[in-house]
């Protein structure tokens, strides 16, 4: 299943709706979820690892892919 069709079905979904409690409740989850920012949604040690990421580009620090892909090889 993809984007689009999921997006198709929930709009089927919602089209059906006749309870109007129903529907606030989805236009409540859509404007939270709007409103949260992803950086607030990740553990602290990802936020330093992604600091840390951005560090090492700053100093280009850089491995290439296919060093990276051999590592996770194994």
């Amino acid at each position: 299943m993809n984007v689009e069709t999921t997006k198709l079905e929930i709009l089927q979904m919602l089209l059906n709706i006749k309870e109007l409690s129903v529907l606030q409740k989805v236009k409540e989850l859509f404007e939270t979820q709007s409103k949260e920012d992803w950086w607030e949604g990740i553990a602290a040690h990802e936020q330093v690892e992604v600091y840390q990421g951005l560090k090492d580009l700053e100093q280009e620090e850089l491995v290439p892919h296919d060093e990276v892909m051999k590592i996770f090889k194994k």
